[in-house]
């Protein structure tokens, strides 16, 4: 498993990296064909391909298996569009059959005067245990990668696939942990 470095969460990258700049030619073909403004849920789909392409170029004789992606409810994001996407720009090239685990993250905040959390609900930003409308928001808005998991090509010795985990990820782990 892998995650996405730092530029790659950002909107930003999906914005400039969208409709296949980051793709090889059998693997952005189908991205490559699409007008930019096709729909929002579109290039993030490429986006998170050319990520997983740029990966896999760093990881030569791997293939990817499954990308995941943490999406907040207020990133304006469909989830039926963007299985759709996916699906249309993996579908004839390298990356068929790459499985997308969305995770989606409700949108929660902190009141900054008695410290508790909780669900943003019908944008609702009073703190239910003081009533305080000194509130910060702090989850909700995310649009990132959270892992990609690879297979190595076939060994001769083993015979099977053998699945990675990128250190990167692993670290990740542990400090959502603390």
């Amino acid at each position: 498993m892998w995650t996405c470095s730092r530029e790659i969460n950002c909107r930003a990258f999906v914005e400039d990296a969208a409709f296949g700049s980051g793709l090889s030619e059998s693997q952005g073909t189908k991205a490559k064909s699409r007008k930019p403004g096709f729909m929002h849920e579109m290039g993030i789909a490429n986006s998170i391909l050319t990520g997983v392409a740029m990966e896999l170029q760093r990881r030569p004789g791997t293939r990817a298996v499954k990308v995941g992606v943490r999406i907040g409810e207020l990133a304006g994001v469909d989830p039926d569009a963007l299985s759709f996407a996916f699906e249309a720009l993996t579908l004839d090239t390298d990356f068929a059959g790459l499985v997308l685990d969305v995770e989606y993250v409700a949108s929660r905040g902190r009141c900054r005067e008695c410290s508790r959390e909780f669900e943003v609900r019908n944008y609702e930003l009073l703190c239910p245990a003081c009533g305080s409308l000194n509130t910060e928001r702090i989850s909700g808005d995310e649009l990132e990668f959270t892992y990609l998991e690879i297979e190595e090509s076939e060994s001769a010795e083993t015979g099977r696939a053998e699945p990675q985990i990128a250190e990167s990820q692993a670290r990740e782990l542990e400090v959502e942990k603390k």
